[in-house]
C-alpha cells in the first residue's frame, strides 16, 4: 500500500514585507536577504526590525515617504553627533536635552508683547501670527523651541524689561521689580545648549537666520561684543547659504512672507556694518547684493535712502 503524499516543506521563510513598505502600505518586492526594490528606488535603508500589527487605514503614501526619509535622516545624523562626542544614546539625548520647566506660557506671552511694542519697528522681521504658529510647535521641533528661546532671551536682556511674575500691585509698591537679567541669560545659554544637538548648519532655515540674531543681540546688549559680531556673521553666513542674497528666491513665498525675509536680509546687511566691534575693523564684509529690492513694491528703494534712514537705528543694549 502506497504511502499518502505530504507536501513538501519549503525550506524559505514565510514572506514578510519590510518596514518601510508595510508602513507604506505597498508590496515588498525583495528575498529579505537584500534591499527591495521599492527602498532602492525611494532611497530608503530597507530593514525588517518591527513587530507585524494589524493593518490600518491607508494614508498619503508620498507622505509617509517623506516622514520615514526624514526619521532615518535624524538617526543618521544623531549618532554621527554621539561619536563626535564620544557619548552614548543616553548620554547624547540628555546632553542636549530641554530644560523642564523653563519657560511658561505667561513668559513667552510677555516677551513677544515686549518686542512688538518695543522693537519691532526698527527690527521687524517676525510676523505676530507666524510667531504663534511657532510657538505651536515648539513641542515637536527644536529650531521652534530655540527661535524661542533665543527670543525671550533677547527680550529678558533688555534694560527695561519687567519680569511679567515680579510686577508690583500698585505704582506706590516699594517692592522694586525683579531683574530679569539671570533669566534671560539662562535661556541664551539653553538655546546655545538646545541647538548644538541640532545639525541647523547642514539644514539651515529662516528660522536657523533669526535665532542666531537675537543671540547676537543678546549678546550685544551683554556688552560681549566679539561674541555678538560670532552670532551676526553666522546669521548673514546662513542667509547666504538658503539664498537670501537672490531676489527670485522670494517668488515662493506670499507677501507677508516675502517681505518679512526681505527686512531681515537687510537688517542684516544694515547691522554687520554698524556694529562691527573695533578688533576686527578691517574684516571683510559679506556680500549683499542690492538686487535684492527692500520692500515687496513694483518700485524698489533706493539703496542710499534705505540705509541714511537705518543709520538711526541701532539694537537696544544694556546701559
Amino acid at each position: 500500500m502506497s504511502e499518502p503524499l505530504t507536501p513538501p516543506v519549503s525550506s524559505n521563510p514565510v514572506k514578510r514585507a519590510c518596514d518601510c513598505c508595510h508602513k507604506r502600505k505597498v508590496k515588498c518586492i525583495g528575498d529579505g536577504s537584500r534591499p527591495c526594490k521599492n527602498c532602492s528606488s525611494a532611497g530608503l535603508t530597507c530593514t525588517y526590525n518591527a513587530v507585524p500589527q494589524k493593518k490600518g487605514p491607508k494614508g498619503s503614501r508620498a507622505k509617509i515617504i517623506s516622514e520615514l526619509r526624514e526619521t532615518q535622516k535624524q538617526h543618521q545624523l544623531a549618532n554621527v553627533g554621539r561619536q563626535g562626542f564620544g557619548l552614548d544614546a543616553a548620554q547624547y539625548q540628555a546632553a542636549f536635552a530641554r530644560t523642564p520647566n523653563l519657560l511658561t506660557m505667561e513668559l513667552i506671552t510677555s516677551c513677544v508683547d515686549y518686542f512688538f511694542a518695543n522693537l519691532y519697528p526698527t527690527q521687524p522681521i517676525i510676523h505676530r501670527q507666524k510667531v504663534g504658529e511657532t510657538i505651536g510647535q515648539m513641542e515637536n521641533n527644536v529650531e521652534a523651541y530655540c527661535l524661542v528661546t533665543s527670543l525671550c532671551a533677547y527680550m529678558l536682556i533688555q534694560p527695561n524689561m519687567i519680569s511679567p511674575g515680579s510686577i508690583p500691585s500698585s505704582p506706590e509698591s516699594e517692592v522694586p521689580p525683579q531683574s530679569t537679567l539671570p533669566l534671560g541669560i539662562t535661556l541664551l545659554h539653553e538655546t546655545l545648549r538646545v541647538r548644538k544637538g541640532h545639525d541647523y548648519i547642514e539644514s539651515p532655515t529662516v528660522w536657523s537666520v533669526i535665532t542666531s540674531f537675537f543671540v547676537f543681540g543678546s549678546y550685544f546688549c551683554l556688552d560681549k561684543h566679539n561674541t555678538a559680531w560670532f552670532h551676526l556673521r553666522e546669521a548673514s553666513t546662513i542667509a547666504h547659504i538658503i539664498g537670501m542674497h537672490e531676489e527670485q528666491t522670494y517668488k515662493h513665498f506670499d507677501a507677508i512672507e516675502s517681505s518679512r525675509r526681505r527686512r531681515l536680509y537687510w537688517l542684516l546687511f544694515v547691522t554687520e556694518r554698524f556694529v562691527r566691534p573695533t578688533s576686527v575693523t578691517h574684516a571683510r564684509s559679506l556680500t549683499y547684493l542690492q538686487s535684492v529690492r527692500i520692500t515687496t513694491t513694483p518700485t524698489p528703494v533706493p539703496l542710499r535712502n534705505h540705509q541714511s534712514s537705518h543709520n538711526r537705528r541701532r539694537p537696544s543694549r544694556k546701559h
